[in-house]
């Protein structure tokens, strides 16, 4: 007879694999993340750190902002995740995440510069600030930018009506889709500068950069390495690549948006992070307005 057992905690379960069900990968994760509502750029809510032994993966890292603390007057909260899809630690390495949500400065409607490079009040982050820290366990974390393994970072963006309205402000004769400006390579993991003060997407903020470098591939990660045959042995060839998945949910079968919204990157540094239009959008798009440019190619999955 089955003897059923109730875990009260992710950390339960997850302990009771690692135990005994050494064979199966549990996967690692961590706690509910909590995001700072203070409406400041250096509060973040509560850390959390897991340690990854040498050789092991950093496959399967997942955070995702579920509560907020502070004093509240941050101008919204998008629940973000962040998930670390591949990558392999070259020695015991601790990871941490903290978050925060997006200040005044860098909201739609009252966003200033710097941090973000575009005037008028109409550039915006389209999600939550991690603050993500990857170092050898026993050591200080570095403070700012430093170099680490490669890994590849996923985080979510905020989609739909409001970042189609973002885009629309630039140009009234401008009516994007979603989709258009994913085609146009305009979606990016962005990182803070903090000797400029600014958010960017230059080159991602990489120290290095690989050999067969794929940008703005649009579908999943899983779909790329697939192609590509990425393994963590040989993704530093790919370090500085970059895709979008965007899978749109069909309005009539449901009243709650199902779709999957996902910009990956291949990095190796720590920063905060957040997702964003290009810093320079604005410009791109009053000219695709007025015929000026062409847009880039991407690469497909399909």
């Amino acid at each position: 007879m089955l003897k059923k057992t109730i875990f009260r905690s992710a950390a339960a379960f997850s302990m009771f694999l690692a135990t005994c069900l050494p064979g199966l990968d549990a996967g690692a994760s961590f706690a509910e993340a909590t995001a700072d509502t203070s409406n400041d750029m250096n509060t973040y809510g509560a850390e959390e750190t897991t340690t990854i032994l040498a050789g092991e993966s950093f496959a399967g890292l997942t955070s995702t902002v579920t509560s907020t603390s502070g004093l509240g007057t941050s101008p919204r909260v998008f629940n973000s995740t962040m998930s670390i899809l591949a990558g392999k630690a070259s020695k015991d390495t601790t990871v941490s995440v903290k978050w925060r949500a997006v200040t005044d400065a860098e909201y739609y409607g009252t966003s200033t510069v710097p941090p973000l490079n575009d005037s008028g009040g109409f550039s915006s982050l389209l999600s939550d600030v991690v603050d993500l820290n990857i170092y050898e366990t026993g050591t200080t974390p570095p403070t700012g930018t430093y170099q680490t393994d490669v890994y590849v970072l996923q985080m979510t963006y905020e989609g739909g009506s409001f970042l189609e309205d973002y885009v629309y402000e630039y140009g009234s004769t401008i009516d994007w889709t979603e989709q258009d400006i994913i085609d146009a390579a305009e979606l990016w993991i962005t990182f803070y500068d903090s000797t400029t003060g600014f958010w960017s997407d230059e080159d991602l903020g990489n120290f290095g950069v690989g050999t067969n470098v794929i940008e703005n591939y649009f579908g999943s990660w899983s779909s790329f390495a697939t192609q590509y045959g990425v393994t963590d042995d040989n993704l530093g060839d790919f370090l500085g690549s970059w895709g979008v998945e965007f899978v749109e949910d069909d309005p009539n079968t449901t009243d709650v948006d199902e779709s999957v919204r996902h910009i990956w990157a291949v990095l190796d540094h720590t920063t905060p992070f957040a997702t964003s239009p290009e810093p320079s959008t604005a410009s791109l798009i009053l000219l695709a307005g007025m015929g000026m440019i062409m847009r880039r190619g991407r690469q497909t999955s399909r």
